[in-house]
């Protein structure tokens, strides 16, 4: 084997062995992007985690609103009772006309 040509095979190695520790690190640097990708979606899903802690917002806002038109709804009521006893004294509908 000449001497260039183990010269050659010897660059080619190199090269070889760089692009594999370029590679590795690539490889590398993926796992560990993946690993904290996995970890935050495990934070956001878990009981006590992001997603939760919005539905648990949610869920409370939605009573709060629940509340709050049983609020209006009873004033509403009372409204209309009011008119309604405003419009029979008015109009005298519903008294009774045979009073001696």
């Amino acid at each position: 084997m000449s001497e260039e040509r183990f010269s050659r095979i010897e660059e080619l190695i190199m090269a070889l062995s760089n692009n594999m520790i370029e590679f590795r690190r690539n490889v590398e640097h993926r796992f560990d992007y993946l690993e904290s990708r996995i970890k935050t979606i495990e934070l956001d899903v878990e009981p006590d985690g992001r997603i939760s802690e919005g539905f648990d917002r949610l869920s409370q806002d939605i009573d709060s609103l629940e509340k709050r038109l049983d609020k209006i709804e009873h004033g509403q009521n009372q409204i209309k009772a009011s008119l309604d006893v405003i419009l029979r004294h008015i109009t005298g509908y519903g008294q009774d006309t045979d009073q001696t």
